[in-house]
């Protein structure tokens, strides 16, 4: 696949799919130098369609061929390095519980090739698919519509990487801003808005890690991306949702809430009155303002 995506780009994974997908298949018993080298070569053919991209979809005697062969290739980029990336997670989840020290801090982990970082590898992968989102790519398909199995890839992908505890870090904190950045473009051009709600409910009353890292998110999509009705969505599913009653659902909801109040509370202020109950007053005491009965 290497020497056809330098003659071809990255059209060459319509004829070398089967070779990256052997490596995804197989993770755990390839070895780390081939693991890092196809997560490289991925990210530098996603980067590559993202640079190619703007003038194929400008092209005027692009044929129906043409355009399904870009198509074909972007879904088969965009699957492999998202699930790359899981992959990844889940290794090196599991390489950190392994690698516990005696004060119960993990140790910094290395790759057997040399110095892979993979928290800077995640960060840089999010946010070349992120550029690639930015593109009108829904002209790739037929009607201009992504399809939603497209859709779900991508923010499969991000709450993957939300569920992992060390999500939090500060090592971490590049990797958040990309996860934050790639759903604010999903939900403001890819008609994610439900769905991100309903991931934010979810992921809140499962990861109790999880409140300050969605509630700079939702800050993010709010203040950034001009997504202020998604406050008001979710405030609504939280102080409608049984999933909140839960001890452990409504404690998260409550911190979310808080964490958020203290970061957005005008945008909070028209829906406050569907959590008062959860909160019992947290919230008004946060903002230092009365008269939400």
């Amino acid at each position: 696949f290497k020497l056809a995506f330098r003659s071809t780009g990255p059209l060459a994974l319509l004829d070398h799919f089967d070779t990256l997908y052997s490596v995804l298949s197989q993770f755990r018993a390839v070895e780390p130098s081939l693991q890092e080298q196809t997560l490289d070569l991925l990210v530098k053919a996603v980067s590559r369609h993202s640079s190619d991209l703007p003038a194929v979809l400008d092209d005027t005697t692009l044929t129906p061929s043409a355009r399904l062969d870009h198509l074909n290739a972007l879904k088969m980029s965009c699957y492999l390095l998202t699930q790359l990336i899981e992959a990844f997670d889940n290794q090196n989840y599991k390489e950190e519980l392994a690698n516990v020290g005696p004060v119960g801090k993990a140790r910094k982990l290395k790759s057997k090739s040399g110095a892979f970082d993979w928290e800077s590898a995640r960060a840089h992968a999010l946010q070349v698919l992120n550029q690639l989102l930015q593109l009108e790519i829904r002209r790739l398909w037929s009607m201009d519509q992504v399809e939603e199995e497209f859709s779900r890839l991508i923010t499969a992908c991000c709450c993957h990487i939300l569920e992992c505890p060390s999500i939090g870090q500060v090592k971490n904190k590049a990797t958040r801003e990309a996860v934050a950045h790639l759903l604010g473009v999903m939900i403001k051009r890819y008609n994610h808005m439900l769905g991100a709600t309903l991931n934010v409910i979810q992921l809140l009353q499962h990861f109790e890690h999880l409140p300050p890292v969605l509630a700079q998110s939702v800050t993010t999509w709010a203040t950034e991306y001009g997504l202020k009705s998604i406050v008001g969505e979710i405030m609504r599913e939280i102080g409608a949702g049984e999933g909140g009653r839960e001890s452990t659902g409504a404690r998260c909801c409550a911190v979310f809430l808080t964490e958020l109040a203290e970061r957005i509370p005008e945008m909070m202020a028209p829906n406050i009155s569907l959590v008062l109950d959860l909160l019992n007053g947290e919230v008004s005491d946060t903002w230092g303002v009365t008269g939400y009965d």
